[in-house]
């Protein structure tokens, strides 16, 4: 008997993992209904073999989330979120770091994006903020460089350029010097100090963005690259407006 009761444990949860595979296919299909209904039988089987409390429970309640999100059904997807994060933070002290990085930050990072994709920019700038508090007590510096544009845009959609502004200068610590590994994450933190910038009407500033763009667009990608082409596009656009207001 007790053979039988632990062999239908694992059943069960071979089971929800079979179902969380089929769900997660199907949503890189786009076919949603089916994902829908293959996450929820994934959550339920894991409720029965090992509980709720568990890194796969959390993670089909994020795929539930980005479902939901994509039916516009918001107020779904919120909660799944929320539910997502509930059972990370119940469990983040059983976590290793390898853990938080492939299941958690993810997780607080599409929530940000959710609520940024709603106008939604001072919750999303609150769960960005934690998620890099996080990641400098952790000391995660790349993932940190990958927040910098993100976070930056949140502000930035805001309108709130000044903000957007100084958050930018003050991450240009991460950018000691800019070489062939980290010119692809430098660039597009450029491009948003570009638009704070000319936003805020600080024409030198954003001349010197601009010149730097373009030059290291060049030196890294050569002259017929799309990094370069876009920088260069970027400041005729730039000069454009600034004649048309003038």
């Amino acid at each position: 008997m007790l053979f039988r009761s632990k062999y239908s444990k694992q059943n069960t949860e071979q089971c929800a993992s079979v179902l969380q595979s089929l769900g997660t296919y199907y949503f890189t299909q786009e076919r949603y209904p089916e994902a829908e209904k293959y996450i929820v039988a994934s959550i339920e089987s894991y409720k029965k073999s090992i509980g709720e409390e568990n890194l796969f429970c959390s993670g089909n309640y994020l795929w539930l989330g980005e479902i939901y999100d994509r039916n516009e059904d918001y107020i779904s997807a919120e909660k799944c979120y929320f539910k997502s994060l509930e059972i990370y933070n119940n469990i983040l002290p059983s976590l290793d770091n390898k853990e938080k990085e492939l299941y958690y930050y993810p997780t607080l990072e599409a929530f940000a994006q959710f609520y940024w994709g709603l106008g939604i920019y001072d919750k999303s700038q609150e769960v960005y903020n934690k998620l890099r508090n996080i990641c400098v007590a952790n000391n995660d510096t790349l993932r940190l460089i990958s927040l910098i544009v993100p976070m930056s845009i949140s502000y930035i959609d805001n309108k709130n350029f000044d903000s957007a502004n100084k958050f930018l200068i003050d991450q240009l610590k991460y950018f000691p010097k800019i070489t062939k590994e980290n010119i692809n994450d430098y660039l597009p933190v450029l491009s948003c100090l570009i638009i704070t910038n000319s936003s805020l009407r600080s024409t030198h500033s954003t001349e010197l963005f601009i010149t730097e763009r373009l030059n290291l667009s060049k030196r890294y990608f050569g002259e017929i690259s799309e990094e370069y082409l876009m920088a260069l596009n970027d400041e005729c656009e730039y000069y454009i407006d600034i004649n048309e207001i003038n």
